[in-house]
């Protein structure tokens, strides 16, 4: 899949009404294999990185870790983690 692979950004507009409206921005880290999702206050809402094993074995590219905040839709968090892919054709 090579997801984490190579530097890019994406942003998300996430609303019905213009009252209600949700940014995020989904970045692409090279330097440490992860990709971050912040919101539109710069809050860290979502980060995904390659699984590393509890012996430090950092397994292939399409297998990965999500940590995602708590008061986040899980779903939309992962919707945005295939549509970032897809995009990148990493999927």
């Amino acid at each position: 899949m090579g997801f984490l692979s190579g530097k890019s950004l994406l942003k998300v507009v996430v609303g019905l009404k213009k009252e209600q409206i949700c940014e995020y921005v989904v970045e692409n880290q090279i330097c440490n294999s992860s990709c971050k999702i912040i919101d539109n206050f710069g809050g860290l809402v979502a980060e995904v990185k390659r699984k590393i094993t509890t012996s430090g074995v950092v397994l292939d590219e399409d297998v990965l870790t999500m940590v995602v905040e708590p008061h986040i839709d899980h779903s939309l968090i992962m919707g945005l983690v295939v549509v970032f892919g897809l995009i990148n054709h990493k999927m």
